[in-house]
Protein backbone atom coordinates (compact mmCIF):
# COMPACT_ATOMS: atom_id res chain seq x y z
CA UNK A 1 0.00 0.00 0.00
CA UNK A 2 1.65 3.56 -0.96
CA UNK A 3 1.38 6.85 0.28
CA UNK A 4 1.59 9.64 -1.64
CA UNK A 5 3.79 12.64 0.20
CA UNK A 6 2.35 15.77 0.57
CA UNK A 7 3.88 18.47 -2.65
CA UNK A 8 6.94 19.83 -1.20
CA UNK A 9 6.95 23.20 -3.62
CA UNK A 10 4.08 25.51 -4.16
CA UNK A 11 2.59 28.44 -2.10
CA UNK A 12 1.44 28.00 1.07
CA UNK A 13 -1.70 29.44 2.90
CA UNK A 14 1.08 31.60 5.23
CA UNK A 15 3.19 32.24 2.63
CA UNK A 16 0.86 33.58 -0.54
CA UNK A 17 2.24 36.67 -1.53
CA UNK A 18 -0.40 39.91 -1.22
CA UNK A 19 -1.00 41.25 -4.40
CA UNK A 20 -0.25 44.92 -5.22
CA UNK A 21 -2.89 47.29 -3.80
CA UNK A 22 -4.16 44.59 -1.48
CA UNK A 23 -3.67 44.09 2.29
CA UNK A 24 -4.44 40.61 4.43
CA UNK A 25 -7.36 40.81 6.21
CA UNK A 26 -7.49 41.29 9.73
CA UNK A 27 -3.79 42.77 9.85
CA UNK A 28 -3.53 46.19 11.00
CA UNK A 29 -1.58 49.10 9.49
CA UNK A 30 1.49 50.27 10.43
CA UNK A 31 1.51 54.06 12.22
CA UNK A 32 3.47 54.84 9.17
CA UNK A 33 0.36 53.51 7.13
CA UNK A 34 -2.51 55.23 9.36
CA UNK A 35 -1.38 58.58 10.00
CA UNK A 36 -1.18 58.53 6.08
CA UNK A 37 -4.48 57.06 5.57
CA UNK A 38 -5.81 59.82 8.61
CA UNK A 39 -3.83 62.64 5.98
CA UNK A 40 -5.96 60.80 2.81
CA UNK A 41 -9.12 61.43 4.35
CA UNK A 42 -8.18 65.00 5.54
CA UNK A 43 -11.09 66.45 3.64
CA UNK A 44 -13.23 64.56 5.68
CA UNK A 45 -11.90 65.75 9.05
CA UNK A 46 -12.39 69.49 7.38
CA UNK A 47 -16.16 68.35 5.28
CA UNK A 48 -17.85 66.77 7.90
CA UNK A 49 -17.38 69.28 11.12
CA UNK A 50 -18.54 72.15 8.70
CA UNK A 51 -21.33 70.02 7.68
CA UNK A 52 -22.15 69.29 11.22
CA UNK A 53 -21.73 73.33 12.59
CA UNK A 54 -24.45 74.27 10.00
CA UNK A 55 -26.74 71.46 10.77
CA UNK A 56 -26.33 72.44 14.92
CA UNK A 57 -29.51 74.63 16.11
CA UNK A 58 -30.96 75.33 12.46
CA UNK A 59 -34.16 74.74 13.59
CA UNK A 60 -33.89 77.68 16.70
CA UNK A 61 -34.63 81.14 16.22
CA UNK A 62 -30.64 82.35 17.08
CA UNK A 63 -28.99 79.31 15.55
CA UNK A 64 -25.58 78.61 15.54
CA UNK A 65 -25.56 81.98 17.96
CA UNK A 66 -26.36 79.30 20.85
CA UNK A 67 -22.31 78.45 21.06
CA UNK A 68 -21.64 81.95 22.32
CA UNK A 69 -24.82 82.57 24.21
CA UNK A 70 -24.51 78.96 26.35
CA UNK A 71 -21.41 79.90 27.65
CA UNK A 72 -22.21 84.01 28.18
CA UNK A 73 -25.54 82.73 30.03
CA UNK A 74 -23.73 80.41 32.69
CA UNK A 75 -21.36 83.12 33.12
CA UNK A 76 -23.81 85.50 34.12
CA UNK A 77 -25.49 83.01 36.31
CA UNK A 78 -22.20 81.82 38.19
CA UNK A 79 -20.99 85.49 38.75
CA UNK A 80 -24.34 86.34 40.46
CA UNK A 81 -24.16 83.08 42.52
CA UNK A 82 -20.49 82.75 43.14
CA UNK A 83 -19.41 86.26 42.58
CA UNK A 84 -22.15 88.72 44.11
CA UNK A 85 -23.80 85.52 46.77
CA UNK A 86 -20.96 83.86 47.84
CA UNK A 87 -18.56 87.04 47.36
CA UNK A 88 -15.75 84.44 45.65
CA UNK A 89 -14.68 87.70 43.97
CA UNK A 90 -13.27 88.56 46.75
CA UNK A 91 -9.63 88.13 46.23
CA UNK A 92 -9.47 88.60 42.08
CA UNK A 93 -8.74 91.21 40.16
CA UNK A 94 -11.18 91.35 37.47
CA UNK A 95 -13.41 88.60 38.27
CA UNK A 96 -15.52 89.27 35.60
CA UNK A 97 -12.76 88.32 33.04
CA UNK A 98 -11.48 85.76 35.38
CA UNK A 99 -14.68 83.72 35.45
CA UNK A 100 -15.84 84.02 31.42
CA UNK A 101 -12.30 83.15 30.55
CA UNK A 102 -12.29 79.97 32.71
CA UNK A 103 -16.20 79.45 31.58
CA UNK A 104 -14.89 79.58 28.02
CA UNK A 105 -11.96 76.88 28.38
CA UNK A 106 -14.04 74.62 30.19
CA UNK A 107 -16.61 74.56 27.73
CA UNK A 108 -14.30 73.78 24.33
CA UNK A 109 -12.86 70.60 26.67
CA UNK A 110 -15.96 69.55 28.00
CA UNK A 111 -17.75 69.71 24.15
CA UNK A 112 -14.76 67.90 23.00
CA UNK A 113 -14.51 65.45 25.65
CA UNK A 114 -18.76 64.58 25.12
CA UNK A 115 -18.44 64.84 21.51
CA UNK A 116 -15.82 62.30 20.96
CA UNK A 117 -17.72 59.79 23.37
CA UNK A 118 -20.57 59.66 20.40
CA UNK A 119 -18.60 59.20 17.91
CA UNK A 120 -17.88 55.37 17.62
CA UNK A 121 -21.50 54.46 19.07
CA UNK A 122 -23.05 56.62 16.64
CA UNK A 123 -21.23 55.77 13.69
CA UNK A 124 -21.18 52.24 14.13
CA UNK A 125 -23.22 51.78 10.29
CA UNK A 126 -20.61 53.63 8.85
CA UNK A 127 -17.91 51.73 10.57
CA UNK A 128 -19.28 48.77 9.45
CA UNK A 129 -19.86 49.93 5.89
CA UNK A 130 -16.41 52.10 4.66
CA UNK A 131 -12.48 51.12 5.75
CA UNK A 132 -11.06 54.28 7.12
CA UNK A 133 -9.27 55.25 10.13
CA UNK A 134 -11.70 55.19 13.10
CA UNK A 135 -9.28 57.95 14.87
CA UNK A 136 -10.82 60.63 12.27
CA UNK A 137 -13.95 60.46 14.05
CA UNK A 138 -12.69 62.27 17.15
CA UNK A 139 -10.28 63.85 15.35
CA UNK A 140 -13.63 65.31 13.24
CA UNK A 141 -14.89 66.21 16.65
CA UNK A 142 -12.54 67.77 17.84
CA UNK A 143 -11.71 69.93 14.95
CA UNK A 144 -15.84 70.45 15.09
CA UNK A 145 -15.68 72.44 18.02
CA UNK A 146 -12.22 74.40 17.36
CA UNK A 147 -13.52 76.00 14.65
CA UNK A 148 -16.99 76.69 16.73
CA UNK A 149 -14.70 78.01 19.66
CA UNK A 150 -12.71 80.74 17.15
CA UNK A 151 -15.93 83.20 17.37
CA UNK A 152 -15.69 82.50 21.49
CA UNK A 153 -12.15 83.35 21.33
CA UNK A 154 -12.90 86.88 19.87
CA UNK A 155 -15.71 87.06 22.14
CA UNK A 156 -13.86 86.84 25.14
CA UNK A 157 -11.26 89.19 24.32
CA UNK A 158 -13.82 91.75 23.51
CA UNK A 159 -15.61 91.06 27.27
CA UNK A 160 -12.34 91.16 28.72
CA UNK A 161 -11.77 94.77 27.51
CA UNK A 162 -15.22 95.22 28.42
CA UNK A 163 -15.81 94.62 31.45
CA UNK A 164 -12.17 95.72 32.86
CA UNK A 165 -13.31 99.50 32.51
CA UNK A 166 -15.52 98.77 35.35
CA UNK A 167 -13.39 96.61 37.22
CA UNK A 168 -12.33 97.91 41.09
CA UNK A 169 -9.87 96.61 43.25
CA UNK A 170 -11.88 94.10 45.97
CA UNK A 171 -11.57 94.98 49.59
CA UNK A 172 -10.23 98.45 49.04
CA UNK A 173 -13.01 99.50 45.72
CA UNK A 174 -10.19 101.51 44.27
CA UNK A 175 -10.86 101.37 39.83
CA UNK A 176 -8.37 99.24 38.44
CA UNK A 177 -6.59 99.81 35.32
CA UNK A 178 -8.60 98.85 32.21
CA UNK A 179 -6.89 96.15 29.89
CA UNK A 180 -6.27 96.27 26.44
CA UNK A 181 -5.11 94.20 23.76
CA UNK A 182 -1.59 93.62 24.22
CA UNK A 183 1.15 91.03 23.08
CA UNK A 184 0.77 88.66 25.33
CA UNK A 185 -2.88 88.12 23.56
CA UNK A 186 -1.05 85.68 21.08
CA UNK A 187 -0.26 83.07 23.48
CA UNK A 188 -3.94 82.16 23.11
CA UNK A 189 -2.90 80.92 19.57
CA UNK A 190 -0.47 77.87 21.26
CA UNK A 191 -2.11 77.87 24.51
CA UNK A 192 -5.39 76.70 22.40
CA UNK A 193 -3.19 74.06 20.13
CA UNK A 194 -2.35 72.57 23.51
CA UNK A 195 -6.20 73.16 24.57
CA UNK A 196 -7.23 70.87 21.51
CA UNK A 197 -4.35 68.45 21.78
CA UNK A 198 -5.45 67.78 25.71
CA UNK A 199 -9.34 67.07 24.82
CA UNK A 200 -8.41 64.92 21.87
CA UNK A 201 -6.60 62.48 24.05
CA UNK A 202 -9.17 62.68 26.17
CA UNK A 203 -11.92 62.49 23.71
CA UNK A 204 -9.85 59.10 22.41
CA UNK A 205 -10.77 57.38 25.92
CA UNK A 206 -14.29 58.27 25.75
CA UNK A 207 -14.97 57.09 22.48
CA UNK A 208 -13.39 53.53 23.24
CA UNK A 209 -14.60 53.73 26.79
CA UNK A 210 -18.53 54.68 25.79
CA UNK A 211 -18.49 51.89 22.96
CA UNK A 212 -17.87 49.12 25.89
CA UNK A 213 -20.14 50.93 27.99
CA UNK A 214 -22.93 53.19 26.81
CA UNK A 215 -23.58 54.19 30.71
CA UNK A 216 -20.08 56.33 30.21
CA UNK A 217 -21.97 58.54 28.17
CA UNK A 218 -24.55 59.36 31.03
CA UNK A 219 -21.91 59.49 33.63
CA UNK A 220 -20.03 62.16 31.77
CA UNK A 221 -21.54 65.01 32.16
CA UNK A 222 -21.75 64.74 36.13
CA UNK A 223 -17.60 63.69 36.38
CA UNK A 224 -16.80 66.98 34.00
CA UNK A 225 -19.00 69.25 36.53
CA UNK A 226 -17.23 68.02 39.52
CA UNK A 227 -13.89 68.22 37.54
CA UNK A 228 -15.26 71.78 37.19
CA UNK A 229 -15.67 72.65 40.69
CA UNK A 230 -12.41 71.49 42.12
CA UNK A 231 -10.40 73.26 39.26
CA UNK A 232 -10.27 77.05 40.51
CA UNK A 233 -13.24 78.07 37.71
CA UNK A 234 -14.89 80.52 40.35
CA UNK A 235 -11.92 81.04 42.90
CA UNK A 236 -7.85 81.16 42.98
CA UNK A 237 -4.74 79.30 44.45
CA UNK A 238 -4.83 81.80 47.39
CA UNK A 239 -8.44 80.75 48.62
CA UNK A 240 -7.04 77.10 48.30
CA UNK A 241 -3.87 78.26 50.18
CA UNK A 242 -5.78 80.43 52.91
CA UNK A 243 -7.76 76.94 53.58
CA UNK A 244 -5.10 74.06 53.35
CA UNK A 245 -3.44 75.48 56.38
CA UNK A 246 -0.19 73.93 56.43
CA UNK A 247 -1.65 70.92 54.23
CA UNK A 248 0.92 72.43 51.50
CA UNK A 249 0.81 69.60 49.20
CA UNK A 250 -3.18 70.11 48.51
CA UNK A 251 -2.01 73.01 47.13
CA UNK A 252 0.26 71.36 45.04
CA UNK A 253 -2.40 68.61 43.71
CA UNK A 254 -4.54 71.49 42.84
CA UNK A 255 -2.09 72.90 40.53
CA UNK A 256 -1.41 69.59 39.20
CA UNK A 257 -4.94 69.46 37.76
CA UNK A 258 -4.99 70.09 34.02
CA UNK A 259 -7.56 71.83 34.11
CA UNK A 260 -6.47 74.44 36.27
CA UNK A 261 -3.14 74.90 34.30
CA UNK A 262 -5.08 75.52 31.20
CA UNK A 263 -7.91 77.93 32.83
CA UNK A 264 -4.30 79.60 34.38
CA UNK A 265 -2.67 80.12 30.58
CA UNK A 266 -5.58 81.53 29.42
CA UNK A 267 -5.97 84.10 32.38
CA UNK A 268 -2.68 84.83 32.08
CA UNK A 269 -2.21 85.50 28.70
CA UNK A 270 -4.98 88.10 28.62
CA UNK A 271 -5.47 89.87 31.72
CA UNK A 272 -1.68 90.20 33.01
CA UNK A 273 -0.71 89.44 28.95
CA UNK A 274 1.81 87.30 30.54
CA UNK A 275 3.01 83.38 30.70
CA UNK A 276 4.19 81.33 33.59
CA UNK A 277 7.03 78.92 32.55
CA UNK A 278 6.08 75.68 34.70
CA UNK A 279 2.34 76.47 33.86
CA UNK A 280 2.79 75.87 30.18
CA UNK A 281 5.20 73.21 30.77
CA UNK A 282 3.05 70.97 32.72
CA UNK A 283 -0.17 71.70 30.55
CA UNK A 284 2.13 70.93 27.30
CA UNK A 285 3.10 67.47 29.05
CA UNK A 286 -0.33 66.77 29.49
CA UNK A 287 -1.53 67.37 26.06
CA UNK A 288 1.00 65.21 24.58
CA UNK A 289 0.49 62.58 27.35
CA UNK A 290 -2.57 62.13 27.00
CA UNK A 291 -3.31 62.18 23.41
CA UNK A 292 -0.20 59.48 22.71
CA UNK A 293 -2.04 57.64 25.04
CA UNK A 294 -5.60 58.29 23.84
CA UNK A 295 -4.17 57.53 20.59
CA UNK A 296 -2.72 53.87 21.72
CA UNK A 297 -5.75 53.14 24.15
CA UNK A 298 -8.26 53.44 21.08
CA UNK A 299 -6.39 52.43 18.28
CA UNK A 300 -5.74 49.02 20.12
CA UNK A 301 -8.90 48.23 20.09
CA UNK A 302 -10.03 49.53 16.60
CA UNK A 303 -10.67 46.20 15.28
CA UNK A 304 -13.70 45.52 17.70
CA UNK A 305 -15.51 48.77 16.60
CA UNK A 306 -17.16 47.15 13.54
CA UNK A 307 -18.10 43.50 14.57
CA UNK A 308 -20.67 45.58 17.52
Amino acid sequence: MSTTAPPTSGPSAGSVDVPPGLKRVGVAPSLKEYFADLWAHRDFLVTVPLGELRAQNQNSALGNLWHLLNPLLLAGVYYLVFGVILDARADIDYYAAFLIIGIMTFTYIGKVIQAGARTVVSNLKLIQSIRFPRASLPLAATISETIAHGPAILIMFVLVVGTSQFAVEPGTGAELPPIWPQWGWLLVVPATLLMAMFSFGLALFTARATFHFRDVQQVLPYVLRIWMYLSGLFYSVDFVRENAGDAEWMVWIFQANPLWQFFTIFREALIDGTGTLWVWAAAAGWSVVLMIAGFVYFRANEAEYGRA
